[in-house]
């Protein structure tokens, strides 16, 4: 099966990968680990929510890149690519939801900005595609999303925050604060350090007219 290829690519346990390289051994790795997990994201495009039962194969693997031996840049790629992967195939959200919650909180506490940037997004996934899981998890969520962004200074991290934040709002309305929600987003639009994300902005603007907020 692929997903089992790629998890013994991911582990270096593929037989290109036991062999010695020269001094561009690190490229040579960062290039496989890259491709790897572009074919993730691709492979998750593609059979959407077909993707879910695959997706337990490569999670334990994927969880061990988020730890603090790990590069930062290892660490956000993964964060990253388990948010595409519940962009693309939803049905991953409600099973694994509150999982990848854990290892999102767990790796901002590395404050790394670009990792929280994509923490950010993640979990915006999990909230779009499993809004009733994380209901009581709603106001800590939202406290965790006010730390990124008043201590980030990259711009991309601030604009994810506020995007999640806007999902959360019309997600799970009834247990938020939406009144302050709504005055805090309004203040930062629009969002130019990453456009596409005013897309939440925007619909949580149409939500609160169609439903007088």
């Amino acid at each position: 099966m692929i997903v089992e290829k790629i998890d013994t690519v991911l582990r270096n346990e593929a037989n290109c990968q036991l062999q010695e390289y020269d001094n561009e051994e690190d490229d040579v790795h960062g290039e496989i680990f890259g491709a790897a997990t572009g074919l993730i994201e691709e492979l998750a495009r593609v059979c959407k929510d077909g993707f879910a039962e695959y997706f337990v194969v490569l999670a334990d693997t994927l969880v061990k890149f988020t730890k603090d031996d790990r590069d930062e840049d290892d660490i956000a790629t993964v964060i990253g690519v388990m948010g595409i992967c519940m962009k693309h195939a939803s049905a991953l959200a409600p099973k694994y939801g509150i999982d990848i919650l854990k290892v999102c909180f767990e790796v901002l506490e590395y404050g790394d900005e670009y990792i929280n940037a994509n923490v950010a997004f993640c979990v915006g996934m999990v909230i779009e595609n499993a809004p009733d899981l994380i209901k009581e998890h709603a106001k800590g969520i939202m406290e965790k999303l006010k730390v990124m962004y008043e201590n980030t200074t990259y711009g991309k991290g601030k604009d994810n925050a506020l995007s999640t934040l806007a999902r959360l709002a019309y997600s799970v309305p009834q247990v938020v604060p939406l009144d302050l929600i709504i005055t805090a987003i309004l203040k930062a639009i629009p969002l130019k350090d990453d456009p596409k994300e005013n897309r939440s902005v925007v619909k949580l603007i149409v939500y609160c007219f169609e439903n007088n907020v």
